[in-house]
């Protein structure tokens, strides 16, 4: 998957951030990813549009091994479909 330059990306960082973000989707943080928010499973997530696209790209760690991080990259069409 070819990303945006990192220097295209932004921090969402709060909470109304999110929540933007997951009403252009019509989603809505369930209970067990606000208690993962808050337990730090998420160290960061970054946003970046690029003409139809929306790429998000996040450092999180493993649910049964909190040491163990992952690089993520998502790649949304103007529908939301992954």
């Amino acid at each position: 998957m070819n990303v945006p330059e990192q220097s295209g990306y932004k921090d969402i960082n709060s909470e109304t951030q999110v929540k933007i973000y997951m009403d252009l989707y019509g989603q809505d943080l369930k209970e067990n990813s606000k208690a993962m928010y808050k337990a730090k499973f998420l160290r960061s997530i970054r946003l970046a549009s690029q003409k139809e696209n929306v790429y998000i790209c996040g450092h999180v760690s493993a649910e049964m091994y909190k040491k163990c991080i992952y690089n993520v990259d998502i790649q949304l069409d103007s529908l939301g479909v992954v």
